[in-house]
């Protein structure tokens, strides 16, 4: 077992009040000797304002080259550890084989969502499918795939489902 071991952040750039920023080998954080548990936003995990691998790797990782860039080695942005993190240019870190396929996916997954959001709203046009679909509601629908979020008139169509496409009426949210 790896012992975790705890050392002083020192960029205070988003740190107007003063706070006490304390960040392990092992990818967790404290803020004034207490332990933070890290947030999602736009797939990485935060410690406040901070990136957490940043903070990681300009704590325990030396950058001799000055590279700008913080690469997970295993791929999973979850993975904070000290050893999983590296610092890469921009064009090491595009060339890395996990970013490479990620971005080919999303690439893909993007292409496929633009296909069936253009479908939906198509097939939402005919009010057959909008009476066999009803169910007795009307109003606006909310339809997400993960980030992306579209909104449609009437009725959601169920066998959509099926296709990894959350539906729910406006208001809420699965």
């Amino acid at each position: 077992m790896e012992e975790e071991i705890w050392k002083v952040y020192k960029d205070t750039r988003y740190n107007p009040v003063g706070h006490l920023y304390e960040v392990s080998t092992l990818g967790n954080t404290k803020v004034d000797g207490i332990i933070e548990e890290p947030h999602l936003h736009f797939k990485y995990l935060y410690c406040r304002n901070y990136l957490l691998h940043r903070m990681v790797a300009e704590t325990f990782i030396p950058n001799p080259e000055d590279k700008p860039c913080v690469d997970h080695i295993d791929g999973n942005r979850f993975n904070n550890r000290a050893d999983n993190l590296r610092w890469v240019t921009w064009s090491e870190n595009n060339n890395n084989p996990i970013t490479r396929k990620r971005n080919s996916d999303s690439q893909n997954k993007e292409e496929t969502r633009n296909k069936r959001s253009k479908s939906l709203k198509e097939a939402n046009k005919n009010p057959e499918t909008i009476e066999k679909h009803r169910k007795g509601q009307t109003g606006k629908i909310d339809i997400h795939l993960g980030n992306k979020r579209t909104y449609i008139d009437q009725e959601y169509l169920d066998y959509w489902l099926d296709d990894g496409w959350v539906l729910s009426w406006k208001g809420s949210f699965y």
